[in-house]
């Protein structure tokens, strides 16, 4: 019943066509938010439309939500996990604890939330379409992937953090709910520059050969990496979180590693000349034109 309710109201939308008059602009781009918003972090024009075409695709496309709804999902299973076995062992009395169940889900959703986003960035959207993109194909590239970079920290950092850190400050106070978002933000960021480091393309534009993840080899480096970024880092900061003055120490080096990282992908960006639009495609099988000869 309730998600009828809630999707009555798209589906009649969908159904009874609304002719509506008036401006062609998005209501959403002339809001007084939106427009704050791009004032103060989407400051180039370029920056700017690549951030819009990113976000609005994501939430347009059916298949793309799709995918990215699997690795969400994915995320909320083991959030779901982790806590059933935090209530069953210790009661819900446990969730006023600061315990390692609790810190780490938005380490385990942020995680799969921002895979999820780089994972659908590469499946093309309608390849017809990029040819706007190849002819506006500057120099402008670094600004480009800027916008790239925003979209990932809107639509998986913000919303994520924003979220959680009520819930914790309801439990654990200011304080620790302050630091805690402090340090899930900061690995984030530095996930984002992992995820981005070879992304030489504008999102949804470019050609998708299958198998090129090459998952059957590479899984055991995306658990590997999903551990340590979850449940390494969570035991990590229950460390500091016991002697507190570890955590100016903790950002000043993730403040060096950011730095370290952007100045390596600035350094990419310039050896580019245009923006990548086809896949490599696979290699064509060898034939070893063998043949029997009876004797």
């Amino acid at each position: 019943m309730i998600s009828y309710i809630l999707a009555y109201k798209r589906q009649l939308r969908k159904n009874v066509p609304v002719g509506r008059a008036g401006s062609a602009i998005d209501p959403a781009i002339k809001s007084p938010a939106a427009r704050l918003f791009h004032h103060l972090f989407l400051r180039s024009p370029r920056e700017r439309a690549t951030y819009c075409f990113t976000v609005k695709t994501l939430v347009r496309s059916q298949t793309h939500r799709t995918y990215f709804g699997a690795y969400l999902g994915v995320g909320l299973a083991f959030v779901v996990m982790g806590l059933v076995t935090l209530f069953t062992r210790h009661g819900f009395e446990a969730v006023f604890a600061v315990r390692s169940e609790l810190l780490s889900i938005p380490l385990v959703l942020g995680f799969f939330v921002l895979l999820g986003l780089r994972v659908v960035f590469s499946l093309p959207a309608y390849l017809p379409s990029n040819w706007i993109f190849r002819l506006t194909d500057g120099n402008n590239l670094s600004v480009c992937l800027s916008g790239v970079r925003k979209s990932m920290i809107a639509l998986g950092l913000l919303p994520l953090l924003g979220l959680a850190f009520p819930f914790y400050l309801k439990v654990w106070g200011w304080q620790t709910a302050a630091v805690h978002t402090a340090y899930c933000a900061t690995l984030s960021l530095i996930l984002i520059e992992v995820l981005l480091l070879r992304f030489d393309r504008i999102p949804f534009t470019c050609t998708y050969t299958p198998g090129s993840a090459n998952l059957k080899l590479l899984w055991p480096v995306y658990l590997f990496g999903f551990t340590n970024y979850a449940y390494t880092m969570t035991e990590l900061e229950q460390v500091l979180l016991r002697r507190p003055p570890l955590f100016i120490l903790f950002f000043c080096a993730s403040l060096v590693l950011l730095l370290a990282m952007s100045a390596c992908r600035k350094r990419q960006i310039r050896r580019l000349s245009a923006f990548r639009y086809e896949a490599e495609s696979a290699p064509a099988p060898e034939i070893l034109t063998l043949s029997y000869k009876p004797y």
